[in-house]
């Protein structure tokens, strides 16, 4: 199901940047910080589901 999903995101990301005239390395590029992000945000979630870092939400200052 998860994999379905994912390919389903893959599919409509590359129709959208294909309605832009992207050379080969622009797409690339684009591509790879997509993923890059996708990958670190990934990295987070299983660093703290294993309690190796934790991320507080920050306090809005004007609240204060």
């Amino acid at each position: 199901m998860a994999l379905e999903k994912l390919e389903e995101i893959a599919q409509e990301t590359l129709d959208f940047l294909g309605k832009y005239n992207l050379t080969h390395d622009e797409l690339t590029y684009i591509l790879g910080c997509i993923d890059r992000s996708l990958t670190i945000e990934l990295m987070e979630d299983i660093l703290e589901e294993y309690g190796l870092i934790s991320f507080e939400e920050e306090e809005d200052e004007s609240e204060s």
